[in-house]
């Protein structure tokens, strides 16, 4: 968690009170930080990407037309810059970019599935698998009882979709929804449907730890791809 809220110039609450974060040390296990002296009217947000690798598929089984597997991935977290927004509206007030960025690499647990065969039939495809994959990472708390902050989401245009758990030798989750992913399809598609905003809300598909500040989803195209699922 460090690397996306003690970053360099990063504002961290703590008991209330706001600090600003001097600087990370990853290699001493250190974030250095000071207490600000004034109210604060803006937070910060970290920009980042990340890439999840297959190590090791332990199981795969038919899932609503498609294959669905799980087993262990290796997940790399980049935090390349970040946002300061105003705490009142979250207007964007300035974006910063770091000259080296912060890297986390671990081994952990994952299930993905390949929608590829959909690529060419929904549209925007890319940004509806994004926002597909926010709106069903929320929903599988209510499957596993686990908090949505031990689940990490990636999805690719190409039509791939992880999900894995969010600390390095995993935590169970992971497995869990593996075997109920057909539930999880069905409560998103519920969720997109019964949410009456209209391009997408913090009840549906925005998520307030997405790398990409929530850019690049399509709510439309996430509910296209839920009903294509179910009807596999």
């Amino acid at each position: 968690m460090a690397i996306k809220e003690l970053f360099e110039g990063a504002i961290y609450l703590h008991g209330g009170r706001p600090y600003l974060s001097r600087k990370l040390d990853l290699e001493k296990m250190e974030a250095q930080v000071e207490p600000m002296d004034r109210a604060v009217e803006e937070y910060t947000s970290a920009l980042s990407n990340k890439s999840a690798e297959v190590v090791e598929e332990l199981a795969s089984r038919e899932c609503l037309g498609h294959k669905i597997s799980f087993g262990k991935v290796h997940i790399a977290e980049e935090v390349y810059g970040f946002l300061v927004k105003d705490i009142f509206g979250a207007t964007r007030i300035a974006e910063h970019t770091f000259e080296t960025p912060y890297l986390y690499e671990y081994d952990t647990y994952a299930l993905w599935i390949d929608l590829d065969d959909m690529v060419y039939d929904i549209p925007e495809f890319g940004d509806g698998l994004h926002a597909f994959e926010h709106v069903s990472i929320s929903m599988m708390p209510a499957i596993t009882g686990a908090d949505p902050k031990e689940l990490g989401g990636l999805s690719h245009p190409s039509g791939r979709m992880y999900v894995y758990d969010s600390v390095p030798d995993g935590n169970g989750v992971t497995q869990v929804v593996f075997s109920k992913f057909e539930k999880i399809v069905q409560m998103s598609k519920d969720r997109l449907e019964k949410c009456d905003c209209e391009k997408g809300c913090p009840k549906c598909i925005l998520d307030p730890s997405c790398g990409n500040d929530n850019r690049f989803l399509n709510k439309e195209s996430g509910k296209l791809i839920a009903e294509k699922l179910l009807k596999g």
